[in-house]
């Protein structure tokens, strides 16, 4: 199994937002606004995230997440950016 180089990993665990998430984890009623400003910033980081997904030499990327609120979480709205940059080219 071929593994990650150090700069994708790197990119791929930025991506997790965590000042965003413990900013919205301290109020849920906050959730909307954290996926316009968590959007914002994946689009302003289009170009790397572009990079990173070029770099990666396998067909599946599987995210992994310890999430506690599958419904809203990061990982969703991450997922959605992913999939529409891969599939937008």
């Amino acid at each position: 199994m071929e593994s990650a180089s150090p700069t994708c990993l790197r990119v791929l665990r930025e991506l997790s937002a965590t000042g965003l998430r413990k900013w919205c984890h301290a109020n849920y009623s906050r959730y909307v606004e954290f996926v316009a400003k968590y959007q914002h910033e994946l689009e302003e980081r289009q170009a790397d995230i572009q990079q990173t997904i070029e770099s990666i030499t396998h067909q599946t990327m599987i995210l992994v997440t310890s999430i506690k609120d599958p419904v809203r979480s990061y990982a969703i709205v991450l997922q959605k950016f992913l999939r529409n940059l891969i599939s937008n080219g």
